[in-house]
């Protein structure tokens, strides 16, 4: 059961990468740091209400793309202790279909704490 919730939540941070890209495709964003830091990501303390201000704010297009399933697990990601956090993000950056949205998932969450 452990397992399957863990690639559930996997899945969940998958389809929040592919909904931060959906609001990224021609905004003519910079190159960033071919290996962004998801330090931010592992160590949030912020709420997930905080969190989506931040999608909202970066992205209006990724917080629109998200459904009832992403919602309730991206909860479950913020939950989570660090250390489980850290699988999660190890997991993630090891998709190629999401290296070019990692520094934006960086900022979302670097940013959050200002909302």
């Amino acid at each position: 059961m452990k397992k399957l919730q863990m690639s559930a939540v996997v899945g969940a941070l998958a389809v929040f990468a592919t909904s931060l890209t959906i609001g990224t495709l021609g905004t003519g964003t910079a190159a960033a740091d071919p290996d962004p830091s998801l330090d931010p990501f592992v160590n949030t303390t912020c709420t997930y209400d905080q969190v989506m201000a931040a999608v909202n704010a970066q992205s209006p297009a990724a917080a629109a793309a998200f459904g009832p399933k992403q919602h309730e697990l991206i909860h479950i990601f913020l939950a989570a202790p660090p250390e489980k956090r850290r699988e999660y993000a190890a997991q993630v950056r090891s998709l190629p279909q999401n290296r070019p949205i990692l520094p934006l998932i960086e900022r979302v969450f670097a940013t959050c704490n200002n909302f």
